[in-house]
């Protein structure tokens, strides 16, 4: 028996959701390519693409696979979130 609505979409979700159609216009993948390479339906794809399911994990690293992007930078739709900071040691022991 399949699960019920989730209810209306959150803001993480459309973001994740316009991040995976950034990255495949990115890769310059037709989405009929992507579906098929990540081995799922389009009416699957669609109802999460059109925000009336949301993405789950197995999606993710599927479609991150056929990106070539990590899981991580599929899911984190700000890449700035993401950003590392690297200050020598040197730096701080002088504080």
């Amino acid at each position: 028996m399949g699960r019920g609505a989730v209810g209306p979409p959150s803001r993480y979700s459309r973001l994740v959701a316009e991040n995976i159609d950034r990255l495949r216009k990115e890769a310059g993948i037709a989405v009929g390519e992507l579906i098929s390479r990540a081995g799922l339906t389009k009416s699957y794809y669609q109802s999460r693409a059109g925000l009336q399911m949301p993405f789950n994990t197995n999606d993710i690293e599927a479609l991150a696979a056929v990106l070539d992007v990590t899981p991580a930078a599929l899911a984190n739709p700000d890449p700035a979130l993401s950003t590392e900071l690297r200050i020598p040691v040197s730096v701080i022991s002088s504080r």
